[in-house]
C-alpha cells in the first residue's frame, strides 16, 4: 500500500544524497554550510553544483567570493557535519566550534577541511534562482582525496569502513553506504 507524501517533504524521498561541507572564505572569514542537495552536472567542463538557501550566512559568501569548496566528510564526522549544518556561522567560527583545521587551497583562495576525505575546490560559473534557495555551478579547478580510502586504478571510494560517506536521510538522521555492492 502506497501513501501521499506532502508535497513539501517531497524531496525526501530523492534526497538521500552523499552530505558534503562547502566551505568558502571571503574577506578573511571562513564559513563552513553542510549540504545534501549536491550534483555533478558536466563532464566537459567538469562542473558540479551545490543548492543554497538564501538566508545562509554562506549564501552572499560563496557569491561575493566566486568560489567554493566541496569538502567530503566521511562517517566519524557527523557530530561536526550535523552541528556545521545547525549553527550560523554568522555567530559562531565553525572551524573553531567543531575542532576543524584549515586546509589551504590550491587553486582557490578559499579554505578547506583537513579533517574531510577529500576535497573539489571550484570556481564559480554560473548561478540560477531555484525557488528559495540559489544554485551555484562551480568548475572544478583541483580534486584530491586522502589515498588510503581512494582506489585510483578505478576512481572510486574503496569498499571500507574508513571510506563510508554520510547521507541525509531528513532532520537528525543520517545513514552510510555500509554494503558493499559490485556489478
Amino acid at each position: 500500500m502506497r501513501k501521499t507524501v506532502p508535497v513539501e517533504k517531497s524531496n525526501t524521498l530523492i534526497n538521500p544524497g552523499c552530505v558534503v561541507l562547502a566551505s568558502v572564505t571571503y574577506e578573511g572569514f571562513s564559513n563552513i554550510i553542510t549540504i545534501a542537495w549536491q550534483t555533478t552536472l558536466s563532464i566537459r567542463p567538469r562542473l558540479v553544483g551545490i543548492s543554497v538557501g538564501f538566508s545562509r550566512y554562506s549564501h552572499d559568501m560563496i557569491r561575493n567570493a566566486g568560489e567554493f569548496i566541496i569538502n567530503v566528510p566521511g562517517r566519524d564526522m557527523l557530530s561536526q557535519v550535523h552541528g556545521c549544518g545547525r549553527m550560523s556561522g554568522r555567530k559562531y567560527d565553525k572551524y573553531e566550534q567543531f575542532d576543524l583545521h584549515h586546509l589551504p587551497g590550491r587553486k582557490v583562495a578559499s579554505q578547506g577541511i583537513k579533517e574531510c576525505l577529500g576535497s573539489l575546490e571550484c570556481n564559480l560559473v554560473d548561478e540560477f534562482t531555484t525557488g528559495d534557495h540559489t544554485f551555484f555551478v562551480g568548475e572544478v579547478l583541483h580534486a584530491e582525496v586522502e589515498e588510503s580510502v581512494y582506489d585510483f586504478q578505478a576512481y572510486s571510494w574503496k569498499a571500507m569502513p574508513e571510506s563510508e560517506l554520510l547521507y541525509h536521510l531528513g532532520g537528525n538522521r543520517y545513514t552510510t553506504g555500509h554494503k558493499w555492492m559490485e556489478a
